[in-house]
């Protein structure tokens, strides 16, 4: 099983290798060697050119791959993983039991996207539906290798672009709801508010670019709340 994390200016503070001890980060050439002095043989690099934005990045990862594999690809900042069912933040021998597990129940399925839930509320949590299918997922997904690859157009919610490709394409999406994956996330709109180190500086502009593209792609399946993409309209019809 192989785990990715795709990582820009984050060689000292990328908190998702801390808590998954197998996962490799990808990093551009030109900031590899800050990496390894922090992450060593853990460091995959890519040119310069195959980065630029989380997009071209992970269609890096993409091409690392061979046709038909399965492969998690997750954010740089993880910051814990918890047990939703149980009230309970995995240890990183636990988190990496979780992905193993996932990844071999995707493989048994034939799935092409595999994730987690969206929020840890406890109110939300079905105790007699553990797992859900065409469901979304963010920042933590398991994939298949396709002919699908991210539009590098995008520079914001390009994962429900991507979601809604894979499953057109009739990849079996799966999501385990008893497990939440929290993530930072560089929310920030501007470069005066960046709240963490590194990553993508937030930008208005380029959140509503993105925006209107995946809109036109993908028109009424796309939920939008105050102008801003919130997820999927469900359940997709014809998939």
């Amino acid at each position: 099983m192989k785990i990715f994390v795709p990582s820009y200016s984050r060689w000292d503070c990328a908190t998702t290798m801390d808590l998954i001890p197998s996962a490799k980060i990808v990093v551009p050439e030109s900031q590899a060697d800050k990496y390894k002095q922090t992450y060593g043989k853990r460091v995959i690099k890519i040119f310069d050119h195959q980065d630029g934005s989380p997009t071209k990045k992970k269609n890096a990862i993409l091409e690392m791959m061979q046709e038909g594999e399965l492969a998690w690809i997750m954010d740089d900042d993880l910051e814990e993983v918890r047990n939703i069912q149980k009230n309970k933040i995995l240890e990183p021998e636990e988190i990496e039991e979780v992905l193993e597990n996932h990844f071999c129940m995707m493989q048994d399925l034939g799935a092409g996207f595999g994730g987690f839930a969206i929020t840890d509320d406890f109110v939300r949590y079905q105790e007699f539906k553990p797992f859900s299918f065409y469901k979304i997922s963010y920042s933590a997904f398991c994939v298949r290798k396709t002919k699908v690859k991210h539009d590098e157009r995008l520079s914001r919610v390009d994962d429900i672009d991507f979601f809604l490709q894979v499953v057109k394409n009739k990849n079996l999406p799966f999501r385990d709801n008893r497990y939440f994956f929290k993530f930072k996330w560089n929310d920030s709109k501007s470069i005066e508010d960046i709240k963490q180190k590194g990553g993508i500086i937030g930008g208005h502009e380029q959140h509503k670019d993105s925006t209107e593209i995946v809109l036109k792609k993908w028109g009424k399946l796309v939920r939008v709340k105050d102008g801003r993409i919130t997820g999927v309209n469900l359940p997709i019809k014809s998939c």
